[in-house]
């Protein structure tokens, strides 16, 4: 909840512009950042594994502090650049520890048929935490950009606290025997060969990637589009955004549901589908709140059945 409440969500883009950054160059940041998220997962795994999920997490929270204190107070390319670096790595920290952590409990107590259902309940979370944070980051705006940044970063130094009292999950002990040379392979060569060894888990991964990747563009140049063309001001841009993240935590809700009444396979067919007709839709200037709004409710529950 703490680490979703980021009310600069809703904002970071236009924080930004206004630092004199054009269109392109945010895109290029925005580049940076999932470059250097696909970079880090496999290390940040390999790491894990090593050290912990717990310590992991930290190191994650730790890295994205830095973030913040390098954007408020940089306004250079190449020191934004860097921010953007370690915000994707502590993406990659936070992503594979976090759910891991998850499973691998529900491992420890034999109920690993109930992650669908508590991968539901946790985007539940998620997206309530982010709607408010972007409804409230909206309003902040009006007063403070750098607020904003603030706010996070005492979201995210509290954060901390939770995590340092989770117990540590991990169940697999490196040995002294198991060298680099062994985790460098079993991370970076058989993981590989495991995704592409199944056809059904590879054509998973690149659905799930083929449909990210718009949804994400659509999601961040929604702003300068709601604030630049539409002349909306900050906080009705906040509202719109929350409306997205609260059709998010239904369809976390809703997934499970979904699932047992119409199976993961039809649901893989239909929900695809109505994210294009999305994208159709939502270049129409009066309809365009309805398809954002639904591409947060299909997005969350397509995220749960291909996590699943």
């Amino acid at each position: 909840f703490l680490i979703n409440f980021n009310v600069t969500h809703g904002i970071w883009l236009i924080f930004l512009a206004i630092k004199g950054f054009s269109a392109f160059e945010i895109g290029i940041f925005e580049s940076i950042f999932h470059i250097s998220s696909i970079s880090f997962e496999i290390p940040s795994g390999m790491l894990a594994d090593i050290i912990g999920r717990k310590i992991s997490r930290v190191i994650g929270v730790v890295l994205y502090l830095f973030y913040i204190i390098l954007v408020v107070f940089s306004g250079n390319v190449l020191f934004i650049g860097l921010a953007f670096i370690i915000c994707g790595a502590s993406y990659a920290f936070e992503s594979g520890s976090g759910e891991a952590m998850i499973y691998d409990s529900l491992l420890k107590t034999d109920d690993q048929e109930n992650y669908m259902k508590i991968s539901g309940n946790r985007e539940i979370i998620y997206q309530l935490s982010s709607s408010m944070a972007i409804l409230i980051g909206g309003y902040i705006a009006l007063t403070s950009y750098n607020l904003n940044f603030f706010v996070v970063f005492i979201a995210f130094v509290t954060a901390l606290i939770p995590i340092l009292l989770m117990k540590e999950t991990k169940t697999k002990k490196v040995t002294k025997d198991q060298n680099i040379r062994e985790l460098l392979y079993e991370h970076f060569i058989l993981s590989t060969k495991t995704v592409f060894n199944d056809r059904n888990l590879t054509f998973l991964i690149f659905i799930g990637a083929f449909i990210a990747a718009p949804i994400t563009s659509v999601f961040f140049y929604f702003q300068l589009y709601l604030s630049d063309t539409l002349l909306f001001s900050p906080s009705i841009i906040g509202i719109l955004l929350a409306s997205h993240s609260v059709a998010g935590a239904l369809g976390g809700y809703f997934a499970a549901q979904l699932e047992k009444k119409y199976q993961e396979k039809l649901l893989l067919y239909i929900v695809p589908l109505f994210i294009v007709i999305s994208f159709w839709v939502i270049q129409v200037d009066f309809l365009i709140f309805i398809p954002f709004v639904l591409l947060g409710f299909l997005d969350s529950i397509l995220y749960i059945v291909l996590s699943d």
